[in-house]
């Protein structure tokens, strides 16, 4: 016979799981001294303690582990519990992935928009490649766009790429009644509701801006200059890139906001 202590070295269980185990029926002592308490076990019961640690190896709950101390005698008996185990383990795994993408997004969101903070805030020409894109095309205001965005997010976030690039096809300034497309990059098509469709590349004349939206007009101003005393002509739509803005968890200081004006040059 082996008291407590002495059990728990030889299994490798704690003194506090072994009573946890014999309170809920898993694992009982071989005898307990009605005066003192103490437990004793058997080696009958060390066999039946490695398959308790087994068990709570492969993260199996105290109910799956009682189930199969009172009703599993050999291995075979357990394919169908340990066939649903790996099925929700293997669910877990690729719940977890989703996570890690994301997390993984805003990490390398972040590094970017800190990158182009240190490169400098000066006019430049840019090309830019197609792109395969998820996006919605309507006339309204643009208050509307982070709505929007949220809406690209949910029907693609496991393939979303790239920074949202918000189109604007008028060539004058409506606060209203805006023809906008929002964008945002996929590393493949999704089935969707909305348009998945391949955003044309070109030459830009672009500039990063730092701070809120509403300031965006002086940036479209030093650009527009820039291609007047360039002798270039601009087209539409204009872009811009959101490198940072409101974040998927948080919204963020304006006055951090990155985002690159984008106008098509021909």
């Amino acid at each position: 016979m082996y008291n407590i202590g002495t059990f728990s070295r030889i299994t490798g269980l704690t003194v506090k799981a072994l009573r946890l185990y014999h309170e809920r029926g898993i694992l009982e002592p071989r005898f307990v001294d009605e005066k003192s308490g103490y437990r004793y076990y058997n080696r009958e019961g060390v066999s039946r303690a490695r398959v308790v640690v087994a068990l709570k190896s492969m993260d199996c709950s105290l109910a799956e582990i009682r189930h199969v101390m009172e009703h599993c005698a050999d291995e075979s008996d357990l394919v169908d519990l340990l066939t649903t185990k790996r099925e929700v383990i293997q669910a877990e795994i690729a719940r977890l992935r989703d996570i890690s993408s994301v997390i993984d997004r805003i990490i390398n969101r972040e590094k970017e928009a800190t990158k182009m903070k240190e490169d400098g805030f000066e006019v430049e020409v840019k090309r830019v490649e197609p792109q395969l894109v998820i996006s919605h095309r309507w006339t309204g205001a643009w208050m509307e766009i982070g709505e929007v965005v949220l809406k690209l997010r949910g029907a693609a976030e496991k393939e979303i790429s790239g920074s949202v690039v918000n189109l604007c096809f008028n060539d004058e300034y409506k606060e209203l009644d805006a023809d906008i497309e929002v964008c945002m990059p996929l590393s493949r098509a999704v089935e969707s509701p909305w348009t998945c469709r391949t955003l044309e590349g070109g030459e830009f004349a672009t500039l990063l801006h730092r701070g809120p939206f509403e300031t965006l007009g002086e940036s479209y101003l030093r650009v527009f200059d820039w291609i007047e005393a360039s002798g270039r002509k601009a087209t539409l739509p204009t872009r811009q890139v959101v490198h940072k803005g409101p974040g998927p968890l948080l919204e963020g200081d304006p006055n951090n906001y990155l985002t690159e004006v984008q106008v098509p040059l021909i």
